[in-house]
């Protein structure tokens, strides 16, 4: 395979898309030679053509002057397929010195247009420049009304954004006086409160629905829901609260025992009529509070705001179910795995546990789910190694003694052996090797072998050539040097060398 003559394959313009495929798959198998020679019926079915269009297409390529053939003679005289040369710059375009056509890319279009200066065309009808060209005086006059109208116009505009704003910022001067007095003017509600409403202290475990009064409420400030007037005495005076206090105390809420105490209501400010009083909202909820405790008996429990309040509102639907303080907290205090085991935040274990309850309890409550035990490890597949080429084929199979798809498909010269993988004329590795050679020019020295070399020599003549070179550069033939005479001069060397090196070693040892 030649890169560079798959690249000018791509580049050159053929006109033909079978000639261009053609070309690009010659291009692909071509060696350093720029050359290569597949079938005429591999060709076709590569193309998915008939043979005859497949000759068609060579044959426009040759034409073209891109490619050129010869014919292959086997050594029993039948002829072999043709070997194509391809022809380019690396052979200064078939010796022409003219290079072939080439394809323009978009981005070659591209940067020609942008390279090349656009073509100015006539001023546009109306304009300046256009009446100056034109040295029309009337029209020249109209141009300068119409100028001299937009000046005007656009004096105006500015004037008029300038005058609303200074209305604007008369009106703001006047809304800061009157609020210093008490008063807002430009309010829809021409009324201002000035004295802050008044706040009922509560639990921060217990909800309240509390309404603030003011001094003029005709409840007595101790009753903590106007539907209580019933219970204030024909005196005046209430009971003080106990009612309330006691049906806490039985229902075994938290903050049972908590006092309301009411704030008086400062007094309005003379020349402003009171607003109507929005009523705070609760401090927290009955889930809120279930959660609050939770995380004080156990500290892992603990939630952070937006969490709380999202799970608060879980922990009322169930308790609206059916589930009761005592079957609930076990459920959310139950302990917690060691953090170095776990790869979550406590606060989303705690939720993942609560979000997983039933929205009604069972009869002995639900128990807290356990770990999900982790799945087996899938079996690994097993695979037997293929018995083709004589057990040396070793692909992987699923079934013992099955022959791989390579070992299945036999040679296309029906010698009985499997085709060889990555071949595309079908061809076992021997066939495949003898047709190669077959296809390669004779030795130019003995004229019998396949020339294997580059320099057009077989292997032996290769071998004989180097060593007459090395015989010309003063070194010796293989045949001219004696086996035992060069085996006796080793032996020489080791005897001159013996002596001293045991007179060395007497010397370093110490016995």
């Amino acid at each position: 395979m030649s890169n560079e003559a798959q690249t000018y394959a791509a580049r050159v313009k053929v006109g033909d898309i079978t000639a261009k495929f053609v070309l690009s798959r010659l291009a692909d198998r071509a060696d350093e030679r720029f050359s290569c020679f597949p079938s005429v019926p591999l060709l076709a079915a590569e193309a998915e053509k008939s043979e005859r269009v497949v000759q068609r297409a060579l044959a426009l390529l040759r034409t073209l002057r891109l490619v050129s053939d010869r014919e292959t003679k086997r050594a029993d005289g039948s002829q072999g397929a043709n070997r194509y040369y391809l022809h380019g710059p690396w052979d200064n375009y078939a010796g022409t010195g003219v290079p072939f056509p080439e394809i323009v890319t978009p981005k070659e279009k591209r940067s020609a247009l942008w390279a090349s200066r656009p073509v100015e065309g006539q001023f546009r009808d109306g304009t300046a420049a256009a009446v100056a060209v034109a040295d029309d005086q009337e029209a020249a006059a109209v141009l300068a009304a119409a100028a001299a109208a937009a000046v005007e116009e656009a004096n105006t505009a500015a004037e008029t954004r300038r005058e609303k704003a200074r209305n604007a910022r008369k009106a703001q001067a006047t809304d800061i006086s009157a609020g210093q007095h008490g008063v807002t003017c430009t309010s829809p509600h021409p009324v201002t409160c000035t004295s802050p409403h008044p706040v009922t202290p509560t639990s921060p475990l217990e909800p309240s629905g509390e309404t603030p009064t003011t001094n003029h409420s005709p409840v007595p400030p101790s009753v903590s829901d106007p539907s209580a007037r019933a219970n204030a005495g024909s005196d005046g005076q209430t009971d003080g609260g106990e009612v309330d206090q006691q049906n806490r105390q039985q229902s075994g809420e938290p903050g049972a025992g908590s006092e309301a105490a009411t704030a008086p209501a400062a007094p309005v400010a003379s020349g402003a009529v009171a607003s109507p009083v929005t009523p705070l909202p609760p401090v927290a909820s009955e889930g809120v509070a279930l959660l609050i405790e939770a995380a004080r008996r156990y500290e892992r429990a603990t939630l952070p705001g937006e969490l709380l309040h999202q799970l608060g509102l879980h922990v009322e639907g169930l308790l609206a179910g059916g589930w009761s303080w005592s079957q609930l907290m076990p459920q959310i205090t139950a302990p917690l795995p060691p953090k170095e085991e776990v790869k979550k935040t406590d606060p989303t274990l705690i939720a993942a546990r609560i979000r997983k309850l039933p929205m009604s309890p069972g009869h002995e409550g639900a128990p807290v789910p356990a770990p999900r035990p982790a799945a087996p490890a899938p079996a690994p597949a097993r695979f037997h190694g293929c018995p083709g080429l004589d057990g040396q084929c070793e692909a992987p199979v699923s079934v013992p003694g099955q022959l791989c798809r390579a070992c299945r498909t036999p040679c296309a010269a029906g010698c009985g052996e499997p085709a060889r993988p990555g071949r595309g004329d079908g061809l076992c590795a021997p066939c495949g090797g003898q047709r190669d050679e077959q296809a390669l020019p004779s030795c130019t020295a003995c004229g019998e072998r396949p020339a294997t070399r580059r320099s057009g020599l077989c292997n032996p003549c290769h071998r004989a050539h180097e060593d007459q070179e090395q015989a010309q550069q003063g070194g010796h033939a293989p045949g001219d040097i004696d086996p035992q005479e060069a085996f006796a001069a080793l032996l020489g060397t080791v005897d001159e060398y013996a002596p001293a090196y045991a007179a060395q070693q007497d010397v370093q040892a110490p016995f």
